[in-house]
């Protein structure tokens, strides 16, 4: 995201500060809500795993990575910290809930995101102040950013390579004869990941962007309705 836009970092540091400061608050919000919506679906299946780890909580200390806060943070692709989830803990239909318990991120990302598309809609924040006044400007700012980072974590983490949600989705899915592959795939996953986002960076040859931005902004603008 920064680096996208390191013009206008330079050439208008307040406002990018601004700009900054709400991503970061989007960030907190959106890995928060999504870590915490892994644990809690693992911990109605039966699994205390990440509630024996203190990842039953809102506190975004405990999800918050710091690798991947970075990532978002400067090239518009990032993660969370992995919520524990022990696979002979979820009951009968491991598969199932699984997979239920990987999309669970995911979708809270969307719902908020489509919650909050729905109030910008609506106009809840023009009637009592000029929708030019200092404070709804920022609110609406600070709206959208929270809507696009939401949309970004859920669709990135989608993906079907190791760390990602979708990794454990496919792992889910898949009949048990994949397994050794999807081992390999889990091992090689990360350092393969963070190539390519280094690689996005540095050459600016927009892998991840050309694969996930026209799904983001067709999501964002069904949301918001622009």
């Amino acid at each position: 995201m920064l680096l996208a836009n390191l013009d206008y970092l330079i050439n208008n540091p307040w406002f990018a500060l601004w700009e900054i400061l709400g991503i970061l608050a989007s960030l907190v919000i959106g890995i928060t809500i999504h870590e915490f919506s892994h644990a809690i679906l693992a911990y109605k299946f039966g699994d205390d795993t990440a509630k024996l780890e203190g990842r039953l909580t809102i506190n975004p200390m405990k999800h918050l990575d710091p690798l991947g806060s970075i990532m978002l943070l400067v090239a518009g692709f990032g993660w969370g910290k992995p919520v524990p989830v022990n696979p002979f803990k979820v009951g009968n239909k491991r598969s199932r809930n699984l997979a239920i318990i990987s999309l669970a991120g995911p979708i809270s990302n969307l719902i908020l995101g489509a919650i909050l598309g729905t109030i910008f809609r609506m106009g809840l924040f023009s009637n009592d102040y000029s929708i030019n006044s200092f404070p709804i400007v920022v609110i609406l700012d600070l709206m959208i950013t929270l809507i696009y980072v939401n949309v970004i974590l859920a669709i990135f983490n989608l993906i079907p390579i190791s760390p990602l949600d979708g990794s454990k989705i496919l792992a889910a899915i898949l009949p048990s004869k994949y397994t050794p592959y999807l081992i390999q795939l889990d091992r090689w996953g990360p350092p393969i990941l963070l190539s390519v986002i280094v690689v996005d960076i540095f050459l600016n040859i927009g892998i991840l962007s050309t694969i996930i931005s026209p799904i983001v902004l067709a999501i964002v603008k069904l949301f918001i309705g622009t």
